[in-house]
């Protein structure tokens, strides 16, 4: 495979995780492609200033690839050989907590930021597979992005800013939603692949923690301990984590 440039960005908020840290560690010393390490020491506010800031210093770059991870981010196995697939924007999976079950679904408190669209602006968690897939939209705490992307003047413009409501002034998406709309819209393709989760550092109140496996396990119909735990799909195995 050729050997491709890619900046690697770490947008900056004034916490670096010891697991990001030998995440970076891990890409930085990979010589299987040009790997330029893009850090800003100022913290940059908000998060839409931040991400589009590292974009403007990516399309002003010559790399091919922008690989950007947040701080609480950071990818249990390299991504850089997602570099050889040339796809325009994959983001690695990413578990996140689910505060509310919705209307007729089985509650799971954890779910995964790879998504299929359900109808306009509202987006729907897609259950975590195997291997590349194509999604309608997903997370950007850790994402691949071709140099293409960001040449749409669309992108370059307001790729990471948010949706707003122009008649109340709320926000109809948030950046990462937001992004994948716009790229959509633009004719680009967006993919997690399943084989490349991320941790997730997130702060739960213990109580909240609880509450929610006791709700996912009454889902499960695990009652007075008559059935093993462990003979259930648990929603905290990360998939691929293993491969």
């Amino acid at each position: 495979m050729a050997r491709r440039k890619v900046m690697l960005a770490y947008p900056n908020t004034g916490n670096l995780h010891v697991e990001l840290v030998k995440s970076l560690v891990k890409i930085i010393t990979d010589t299987s492609h040009e790997v330029h390490f893009q850090f800003d020491a100022p913290v940059l506010k908000c998060n839409e200033n931040n991400y589009q800031n590292i974009a403007k210093k990516f399309w002003e770059s010559d790399s091919e690839f922008l690989l950007q991870i947040d701080s609480d981010n950071p990818p249990m196995k390299n991504p850089l050989p997602l570099c050889d697939l040339g796809l325009d924007i994959i983001s690695l999976p990413t578990p996140t907590w689910k505060y509310c079950k919705e209307e007729g679904e089985d509650y799971n408190p954890l779910q995964w930021n790879a998504y299929e669209k359900v109808r306009a602006g509202v987006y729907r968690a897609k259950p975590p597979g195997r291997g590349l897939e194509r999604v309608d939209a997903a997370g950007a705490g850790c994402v691949l992005i071709h140099r293409r992307v960001f040449e749409a003047p669309l992108m370059k413009r307001e790729g990471w800013h948010r949706k707003w409501n122009k008649e109340n002034g709320t926000a109809d998406l948030g950046l990462d939603l937001a992004f994948c709309e716009r790229a959509t819209k633009c004719g680009f393709e967006i993919y997690t692949h399943w084989d490349y989760p991320c941790r997730h550092f997130n702060t739960v109140d213990l109580a909240t923690f609880s509450d929610g496996f006791k709700q996912w396990a009454n889902t499960l119909g695990l009652v007075d301990g008559k059935e093993r735990l462990e003979e259930k799909e648990s929603p905290l195995v990360l998939v691929g984590a293993g491969n």
